[in-house]
């Protein structure tokens, strides 16, 4: 970015002896190389003798006198002619750039290799390194130091990190709780990455707040996972151990007033999302359906048995009134035969 900046003054670089290196004008990057490593940084006019180099304000002649010093130099930054490029942005962030036909896509990536922000700049008239310094300003982080790295190195490294979004299937198991330690264990079933796994979600009370552990069998997700992850999987573990008590609860339900109770403390809870909600009305309607059913069979049963019981009663008498008529109509044929 060192031509066509559209900044009035230039600032000038050179020897400790005086002697002039080259020119750039007022915003324009620099390239400093050092024996162990090369960044870029960007330099803003002060006045003839004075410029700003990243953060720190130098004479001119002091800068140089620094550079050799330590067997180091500085040029104008060359253009990036690659179509992708990446910088890492100070000790916290990197700077994704692919060009496009007329724009560029752009991605700043934490130092955990999360994805921060992405976007669109629709300048074609911009060269990829005029893009990158229009993106910095734009964030605020035009000062920190631009380190050149691989493009694909970044975008893998962003492939392989484990993500809450990897972990799935989260389902609640059973929880405990210690009085001594004032903690709860909480065991779910998961899969990371379609690995069946085991997890165990501790959440401790302490004086000053409330703190979370969460490990995993085989290689450990709280070694493995960055710690903004964690916090947002730590969100959907607790959002399954609520949902997993709901379902105990309903399960424990025997009765149509049990499960109608079940439903009237679900619309007093603010714990659970949207779509468990949803899920938990489904389960309930289901389960008050077949109890209530249940309970017509056991109705319609009882009354069957009732209709037996009362024709049986009804036939008992029939027979105690009707035998002594047979009885009786015997003994007249016997004694007509007699006569």
């Amino acid at each position: 970015m060192n031509e066509g900046s559209g900044y009035e003054h230039s600032i000038r670089f050179i020897t400790s002896n005086y002697d002039e290196l080259f020119r750039i004008t007022d915003g324009s990057t620099i390239l400093v190389t050092f024996p162990d490593r090369q960044f870029v940084e960007k330099c803003s006019y002060i006045d003839d003798y004075h410029t700003k180099i990243g953060n720190s304000v130098y004479h001119i002649c002091q800068y140089a006198e620094i550079l050799e010093q330590n067997d180091a130099r500085c040029e104008p930054e060359p253009e990036t002619l690659l179509d992708k490029a990446a910088w890492q942005i100070g000790d916290r962030d990197f700077l994704l750039i692919e060009k496009r036909k007329d724009s560029f896509r752009y991605e700043l990536v934490t130092k955990e290799f999360l994805s921060r922000s992405q976007g669109q700049l629709d300048r074609k008239d911009l060269t990829v390194n005029q893009a990158r310094e229009h993106i910095l300003d734009y964030y605020g982080i035009g000062r920190r130091s631009r380190v050149p790295v691989s493009f694909d190195f970044v975008k893998t490294r962003m492939q392989e990190v484990l993500k809450a979004s990897d972990v799935t299937n989260i389902e609640w198991q059973n929880s405990r709780y210690f009085p001594g330690m004032r903690t709860v264990e909480h065991n779910l079933a998961c899969e990371i990455r379609r690995v069946p796994l085991q997890l165990r979600y501790e959440v401790s009370q302490h004086d000053d707040g409330e703190g979370f552990t969460i490990h995993s069998n085989g290689e450990d997700i709280w070694d493995h996972m960055p710690e903004p992850e964690l916090r947002k999987l730590e969100e959907l573990l607790h959002e399954a151990v609520e949902y997993g008590h709901w379902i105990d609860y309903l399960d424990q339900a025997q009765t149509v007033e049990a499960v109608r109770e079940v439903r009237y403390s679900l619309y007093e809870t603010e714990e659970l999302t949207r779509e468990q909600i949803q899920a938990l009305h489904k389960a309930i309607d289901d389960k008050e359906a077949l109890l209530s059913k249940a309970g017509r069979a056991d109705v319609n049963k009882m009354s069957v048995l009732k209709e037996l019981e009362t024709k049986k009663s009804r036939t008992g008498t029939d027979k105690t009134q009707f035998t002594p008529k047979v009885r009786q109509h015997k003994n007249e044929l016997g004694s007509g035969g007699r006569d």
